[in-house]
Parts: structure tokens; sequence; C-alpha cells
């Protein structure tokens, strides 16, 4: 398909796995140029090779988005690399405790706070000036099927998702009219690298083909009412 894209410079956080790296393959296809924004450089370089060889111009900016000033200096540096943004998407926002209500204490609560929420923040807070002095663009911002159903295990993550669904709608309402689209989606459970220990419970539990067991661990564990009943 033809998402009228080819030249358009566009940042993407979390870009080196899972569905952000899926996002960059895409991207790559439709012939945007692309910076990926990770913690471990020498593994971006490796994952964009790939990328490279669809003929894509990618770079690769490190940063740990938890801490203050790294994520907004990668995104700056790509932007001065490619001379303005067009996007920005952000992927990188892991689920860091699975405990109980009363298990997570200030320490898993600051630390998904730092790493999910803050780092859609930190990272609009230094694009959307840019992509907005370069005539406008886009914002796709990750928030989580959980966010409408209930995960009796999930409480740090679930309510800082729930934060970025909310700060993607202020942001739609406040640049829209500046030229900006700021979307969220909300997927549910997909089949990245992220999913891997989950793959392997269900295969304890239930044996044979790792994606079929996967599949009804996904609505027997977590009851998840997906219509095509699969991972996806």
């Amino acid at each position: 398909m033809d998402l009228g894209l080819a030249g358009e410079p566009i940042v993407i956080v979390g870009g080196t796995q899972g569905m952000g790296y899926a996002t960059a393959q895409q991207l790559a296809a439709e012939g945007a140029r692309l910076a990926l924004v990770a913690r471990d450089v020498e593994r971006g370089e490796a994952k964009a090779a790939p990328l490279r060889d669809l003929g894509a111009e990618v770079i690769v900016r490190p940063a740990d988005a938890t801490r203050p000033g790294e994520v907004e200096a990668a995104i700056a540096s790509a932007a001065d690399h490619f001379g303005r943004l067009h996007g920005l998407a952000v992927t990188a926002e892991p689920a860091l405790s699975h405990g109980s209500f009363e298990e997570d204490g200030d320490a898993q609560w600051e630390a998904s706070f730092q790493a999910v929420l803050m780092t859609s923040v930190r990272a609009c807070q230094a694009a959307l000036p840019i992509i907005t002095a370069s005539g406008g663009g886009a914002v796709v911002l990750t928030a989580s099927y959980s966010t409408r159903a209930a995960a009796a295990h999930l409480y740090p993550y679930v309510a800082m998702k729930s934060g970025i669904a909310a700060l993607s709608k202020n942001l739609a309402m406040a640049y829209g009219p500046k030229g900006v689209r700021v979307n969220c989606v909300a997927p549910g459970a997909v089949a990245t690298e992220a999913l891997a220990t989950a793959t392997e419970q269900a295969v304890a539990a239930y044996g044979g083909d790792p994606e079929a067991a996967l599949d009804r661990w996904m609505a027997e564990q977590w009851g998840m009412k997906v219509a095509l009943g699969r991972i996806g």
C-alpha cells in the first residue's frame, strides 16, 4: 500500500523489537526515513541493517527514556540529521510488575511511571514542537487492551497506560489545529518477544503447539475475548 510516507522522517521510540520493529519494517517498505531510538545501539544497528536493505534511510540514536533528557536529545539529534520531523511513534513501554496490589509498592509504581507514562510524555514534549514547525504530521502512542478490560495483575502498568490514552486525547485537541494528528492504539496480546515467558507457561500448562497453547492461555488465563480466538 502507499501511505504517502515516502521520504518522510519518522522517529520510533522502541523501534528495535516487537510491535515497534514491525512498524519500522512497514514504514521502511513505504520509503520513510527512520530514526530508531533504543537503549542498545549495537542491537539497534543490527536491526537497522535489514531495513536499510529495503532501501530505507535508517539512523539509530541511543536513549534510556526513563532518564530525563536522553530521549529528548535523541529526538533532537534525529531532527538535526533529517532537517525536520514528520512523525513520532512510541512503543517502548514494558510491563515491569505482575504482582498483586498489596505487593506493588512505591518502587514498582515509580518504575512504571517512568518507563511507561513518562516515556511518552518526554518523547512528545521533544517531538511535537519540531513536527509542528515542520508543517505538521502525526504522532502515534500505545496504550493497551487492558485499559478497557480488568487485569488483576498489572496495576501500575494499566494505570500508566490509561494515562497515555488520556494524554493522547488531550494532545489531539491541542495539536490538531496545528496540523498534527495524535492517535492512540490499544493492542491486545501480540506475538512478540514480550510474550516469550507466557508462551513457555502456556506450553507447560497445555502442551502441544506453542501458538495454540498461547491462544488458549490468552482466553483462559487472561480472560481476553478476541473475536478470532487467537493471539495477534
